[in-house]
């Protein structure tokens, strides 16, 4: 796995992190990339912070 990019924003006490990677495997003996996204949403509590949300996706990255 490759981390491609990564973004986080906290707005109160609501935070969001947003990731892209890709990922390299293999299906039946051929190589392939994946596209992958991951969002969490995460929410601040007194005793620190909670994932409350999470999301993920991924592709086959097209050829070219």
């Amino acid at each position: 796995m490759t981390l491609q990019r990564r973004t986080a924003r906290i707005d109160g006490t609501t935070a969001w992190v947003a990731t892209e990677s890709e990922i390299n495997a293999s299906e039946d003996g051929k190589a392939m990339t994946l596209l992958s996204t991951e969002t969490m949403v995460l929410q601040n509590h007194e005793d620190g912070w909670h994932i409350v949300h999470s999301h993920w996706s991924s592709r086959k990255k097209k050829d070219g």
